[in-house]
């Protein structure tokens, strides 16, 4: 993706939900294809992870955490999606 429009992408739909500038998003962010599909099952996996925490029986302040995290890694995942024009059909959340 253009590096302004993933700028723009960014700044629009993802800063704000994320608490993270586009500088620092960049600096964190996988530079090539290979790195993100890495990254997408890193996410997919904790993504599992947290399904699997929020079906058991918890506190609910607990629960808000695991549902902000939740929430969070799908954020990310989408936003690597969108930005290598990716997808990971084992995602299966």
């Amino acid at each position: 993706m253009d590096p302004q429009k993933l700028q723009e992408l960014f700044e629009e739909k993802y800063e704000k939900q994320l608490g993270m500038t586009y500088q620092v998003w960049l600096a964190q962010a996988p530079q090539t294809e290979d790195a993100a599909y890495q990254e997408l099952e890193r996410l997919n996996q904790k993504i599992e992870q947290s399904i699997d925490q929020r079906s058991n029986n918890n506190p609910p302040d607990f629960e808000d955490k695991i549902n902000e995290q939740l929430e969070r890694l799908r954020l990310l995942y989408s936003l690597i999606e969108e930005q290598f024009g990716l997808g990971n059909p084992d995602a299966n959340w």
